[in-house]
């Protein structure tokens, strides 16, 4: 877990301002815009990767897979483009790498069906996914924070040992919000839980129950190997005994390395 203890007192500093915003928030004064469909939230506490992206998508294909109108927005992080873009339509992917960044691309080719907007006001990009799709769903990619939106259900991904020693927040750790926050959401999807000893498992679920919100472990899990430049899918064994380089652009990519190892792979170098 990552501190940067000399830069305690500015954590301070922003914790007051959290606290600030939130309250505003909840009593009102900061106003919340309210759309016509049903919004749900994917997002966590701090910076990094808990799995957002992947569980975007899990949510994106089922529900577009049981015959709802689903819509995705995100913000699209340290993309080139500026204002909103149109990442799908539901038909093509309509904007390239630059314009609409890596992870909205990624849902764009991964929810086939399903419009994916970005814009830095993911309360804007909500609003055009309705007037031009008119989605009986919007999942919000990384919505936790933006309270601007109102939304319906607010799933929040945590990794189980944040519950045990919780960081500190930004700048002198990885928390964007405090734990306390988790009581906005109604759903705590636990990350890395089974990577704890049963005895920490269980404090972790003891914490939970301080929350309103009902927990569930989440597990990733592989599924295929997908070729970058045709698409195609091979099956994991195809991994057993080989010798593999591994290339990734994720905040946290040691469950990635031990991922391939687990499938039988040779790692020769990351």
């Amino acid at each position: 877990m990552i501190h940067f203890p000399p830069l305690a007192p500015l954590s301070g500093l922003y914790r007051g301002l959290v606290h600030l915003r939130n309250l505003s928030y909840d009593k009102g004064i900061l106003a919340s815009a309210k759309l016509p469909a049903f919004v749900i939230s994917i997002g966590n506490l701090s910076v990094g990767g808990t799995g957002k992206t992947p569980m975007t998508i899990f949510l994106a294909q089922a529900l577009h897979k049981a015959g709802w109108r689903v819509a995705i927005v995100a913000r699209g992080y340290r993309r080139e483009g500026r204002g909103t873009c149109l990442v799908s339509d539901g038909k093509k992917v309509l904007a390239d790498l630059r314009e609409a960044g890596d992870e909205p691309l990624l849902l764009a080719q991964a929810c086939p069906g399903v419009p994916v907007i970005v814009d830095r006001n993911k309360t804007h990009a909500a609003a055009i996914a309705v007037e031009q799709f008119n989605p009986q769903i919007i999942l919000v990619d990384d919505g936790f924070q933006h309270r601007h939106l109102q939304r319906d259900l607010d799933l929040v991904l945590v990794p189980a040992a944040f519950l045990l020693q919780t960081p500190r927040l930004l700048p002198a750790g990885p928390l964007r919000e405090p734990i306390v926050s988790l009581r906005r959401a109604q759903f705590l999807l636990l990350t890395g839980l089974t990577d704890l000893a049963p005895s920490r498992q269980h404090h972790v679920w003891e914490r939970c129950q301080q929350f309103e919100a009902r927990a569930f472990a989440l597990h990733f899990q592989a599924q295929a190997l997908i070729s970058l430049h045709k698409r195609e899918t091979f099956p994991l064994n195809q991994l057993r005994s080989a010798k593999v380089v591994l290339v990734s652009g994720i905040a946290q990519p040691e469950r990635f390395h031990h991922m391939i190892q687990t499938l039988g792979a040779q790692v020769v170098h990351t």
